[in-house]
């Protein structure tokens, strides 16, 4: 049957059932690391189509499965997994989950995987098509199998599913997310770099407290953890002129003690948190390097404050017992969509929605793990925007999503991979990480830096801070 007819006679019949597939998701979302009635829902559905399923890994939180035989072997993968929160949206599709609630759209991104997978397992397919539901995007989490509970390394779901097996022998690999502000019914992507790096820092402050009627007899650590909260990603951004970045604080917070989140407005706290994220945009700028910048920048200007280095300020008093930790932990790598698979989305859309409704956009300083598929793609792979309407942004408690959008992303998404299928690819050999060269990578995806009362007694600076992070 053509394609073309057959997509469309398939939403004529099932529109609603995407609906509901949506909203069932809706109610019942699970946050990263536990998606394991979300995957049972999503096999269930599956094999009530005579799909056959597998759990993606041992924690049961995760399905694949593949439709047609032979070559190429072409992949589609669908992010599952909540962010944690109540919904606070009075609709009948409302969390009952108080601790979770899809705000990022992955209802949308799982309802639309499995559609396409309902959608194609009708008619015979020129090759192999293999849908992964990935948990685990919005948060690493443990790399455990489910009976041992929290036990083992932190992996973000996309590498997860790399060790999983699910992109061996992969040639393309492609998916899509919401995009609010961008009308139902229109799909953008661009070539190269879609979505950047990002790393999440820590920046801690311990010190003698003291009270606030003699903020200049001890080592007053509000005002200072102002000052670094204030000058930090100017001087970062300054190390990196040109360049596409963006440093941002997400939070800070002031307590007596780390332990103790108790605080009195006559009395100066003891401990002093900032925390917050880098992104970039640029092809050539490493995780190595944005951890280099960050330790030696972040050094010296914590040790500046401390220690009353600038010419304006003497040395405050109380710095003996001042201790700083800092802390970054690398997040996900960039996002780029290959020129093939680029070109291919664009194929489908043409078909599916017609060329005017696919846009170009320009790349994101979001982050998502799917990078690393892409990595392990022989031939990469791209991920698109699907217009949800909508004027707030993603993880927005309120927000909600345009349910046109779910034919939409089925059609783009089943002629796009039946496009896909038909093209001559060349084989490219690609080598998989091995369970310990990810876990060893894992290890060292956070560093922290401690440096107590001694090492900021002892500091004299000379041209610069050696960067030497502490596992």
């Amino acid at each position: 049957m053509d394609i073309v007819l057959h997509i469309a006679q398939w939403l004529q019949r099932h529109r609603q059932q995407l609906v509901h597939m949506r909203r069932h998701l809706a109610k019942h979302p699970e946050i990263s690391g536990t998606e394991w009635r979300t995957a049972a829902y999503i096999r269930g559905i599956l094999a009530s189509a005579g799909i056959k399923s597998e759990y993606l890994n041992q924690r049961e939180n995760g399905v694949i499965c593949e439709l047609g035989s032979g070559e190429p072997l072409i992949a589609w993968r669908a992010d599952i997994d909540g962010l944690p929160g109540a919904d606070p949206r009075e609709v009948p599709y409302r969390s009952r989950n108080p601790q979770a609630r899809h705000s990022c759209g992955h209802d949308i991104h799982t309802a639309i995987g499995i559609g396409i997978a309902l959608a194609l397992s009708e008619i015979e397919l020129p090759g192999r098509i293999r849908f992964i539901f990935q948990p685990s995007e919005e948060t690493s989490t443990p790399y455990t199998p489910r009976h041992k509970g929290g036990d083992g390394p932190l992996l973000q779901g996309g590498i997860q599913a790399v060790l999983s097996g699910a992109m061996r022998e992969v040639q393309l690999v492609f998916s899509l997310h919401t995009r609010p502000g961008l009308p139902a019914g229109n799909v953008a992507l661009n070539a190269g770099v879609f979505n950047g790096y990002n790393a999440f820092y820590q920046i801690e402050l311990f010190g003698p407290g003291g009270h606030t009627a003699q903020p200049r007899s001890t080592f007053n650590l509000t005002e200072a953890l102002a000052k670094i909260a204030h000058q930090f990603p100017d001087r970062l951004s300054r190390r990196m002129p040109g360049r596409h970045l963006v440093i941002a604080h997400g939070q800070m917070q002031v307590s007596a003690a780390p332990d103790n989140p108790a605080s009195a407005a006559n009395a100066i706290p003891g401990y002093g948190l900032i925390s917050g994220n880098i992104r970039h945009l640029e092809p050539d700028l490493s995780g190595t390097d944005v951890e280099k910048l960050f330790f030696e920048e972040g050094q010296t200007l914590v040790f500046d404050t401390v220690k009353g280095r600038t010419p304006w300020e003497a040395r405050p008093p109380g710095t003996e017992h001042v201790g700083v930790c800092l802390s970054l932990r690398q997040g996900a790598i960039q996002v780029v969509n290959s020129p093939i698979a680029t070109q291919l989305v664009r194929q489908g859309a043409a078909t599916a929605i017609g060329v005017e409704h696919c846009l170009v956009s320009t790349p994101s300083m979001g982050g998502e793990d799917v990078g690393a598929l892409h990595e392990q793609a022989s031939h990469g792979g791209a991920q698109f925007w699907l217009g949800t309407g909508g004027s707030m942004n993603l993880h927005q408690p309120e927000i909600d999503f345009d349910e046109d959008a779910l034919a939409v992303g089925v059609k783009v998404g089943a002629h796009t991979l039946h496009a896909a299928l038909r093209t001559d690819l060349r084989p490219r050999e690609i080598t998989p990480p091995t369970e310990q060269q990810a876990l060893s990578q894992a290890q060292k995806q956070e560093r922290r830096l401690f440096l107590p009362i001694t090492a900021l007694a002892d500091y004299e600076p000379a041209g610069g801070v050696t960067y030497m992070p502490q596992s």
